[in-house]
């Protein structure tokens, strides 16, 4: 197992340049820490999706030791690409705000506007229940063409911005959904002209990597510090990735933010699909079907960005590793599509590791 240095976020830019956001959201929701229940999923509003299990994504384990992070995940019903026109992708802000004397007071007072008085036994309650601390996290489910990487990205990017002062705004009024649910209005996605609300890179060509940022958070932006990290074993991790099936798992340390981790994902997964594409440039695309079989060749053997997992998702994994055994069997053909997550758990449900560590 290879053992390559984590690097945190990249300088954000100045520049309004980017792309405005896409109405393409499906759901908005927000979770939070509670010291006695764990990890809970305290507000949804949007299309009906089942989020069971979100919040330990969102809030995953090492949470506790940071002060914010940005994670990506995949919901279980679409972890394999199965869609209904369009693909989802998971992303959320989180926020571990350390609570002062006077942020108690901004809850109490956000409590009493509300209508929720100003009780002192609510108060207390609510004290205990943070410890000094309010770990609270805000994301959304977006809608994008499909689940090859430079789609997902082109959906995402353009919201981060607005997520992560959202993430803010909750983290002091945590009961406050109201601008939750306005941003979800604003961007919502529409089932009937849905062919309209899919965004695209803005890609110079199709060289690995040559596209304009799309955001301050754009993984792109930390290119140097992943080929740095990364190092001599660049090379075979993509050699390993350009195999149809491979499963890529990187272990980011607790209290390392999982936004580095995340950071080196996309940027393999975008290598490949370029490499892929270039490969098979001699067929034109039609760039108006969503499925094109160059596309569906693409979305065949391009690794899926499958996001965070945890402990939580063992059962799962097992589950798909017996069905695709099964289908390999019974078809004598390896499956052809693989993934990159990463974790902060002690998970071996893959077929290539990659630890990663602090800088020293």
């Amino acid at each position: 197992m290879a053992a390559v240095a984590a690097h945190g976020p990249a300088a954000s830019s100045s520049s309004s340049t980017f792309p405005p956001r896409p109405s393409n959201l499906l759901t908005i929701f927000q979770a939070h820490f509670h010291t006695r229940r764990g990890n809970e999923l305290t507000f949804q509003s949007g299309h009906d999706l089942d989020l069971a299990g979100v919040e330990w994504k969102v809030l995953p384990s090492g949470s506790h030791a940071l002060s914010s992070d940005l994670l990506w995940f995949t919901l279980p019903d679409t972890a394999e690409g199965e869609g209904h026109g369009y693909d989802k992708v998971g992303v959320a802000c989180f926020r571990n705000r350390k609570l002062t004397g006077s942020a108690e007071e901004e809850a109490d007072a956000e409590t009493e506007q509300s209508g929720g008085g100003t009780d002192a036994n609510q108060q207390e309650a609510r004290r205990l229940d943070e410890r000094g601390a309010r770990m609270t996290a805000v994301g959304v489910i977006i809608a994008s063409q499909s689940s090859i990487p430079s789609h997902q990205l082109a959906a995402v990017l353009p919201h981060l911005e607005a997520l992560s002062l959202l993430a803010d705004a909750s983290s002091l009024q945590p009961r406050n959904h109201s601008v939750l649910k306005n941003f979800l209005e604003s961007h919502r996605f529409n089932t009937a002209s849905s062919a309209a609300c899919f965004p695209s890179l803005h890609v110079r060509s199709p060289a690995p990597l040559t596209r304009w940022p799309e955001s301050i958070y754009d993984p792109l932006l930390d290119l140097p510090s992943i080929v740095n990290a990364l190092g001599l074993i660049l090379p075979d991790v993509l050699r390993s990735l350009l195999v149809s099936g491979t499963r890529l798992l990187l272990f980011s340390p607790q209290g390392v933010e999982t936004r580095s981790a995340a950071s080196i994902a996309w940027t393999l997964a975008e290598i490949v699909e370029a490499a892929l594409t270039i490969a098979d440039e001699n067929e034109e695309r039609d760039e108006e079907a969503a499925l094109s079989p160059k596309l569906q060749r693409l979305h065949q053997h391009i690794p899926q960005v499958r996001g965070i997992i945890g402990l939580h998702e063992i059962s799962h994994l097992q589950d798909e590793e017996a069905r695709k055994k099964q289908a390999a069997t019974m078809s004598g053909v390896r499956p052809k599509r693989g993934w990159i997550a990463w974790t902060t758990d002690k998970l071996t449900r893959c077929d290539r590791a990659v630890r990663l560590r602090r800088l020293s």
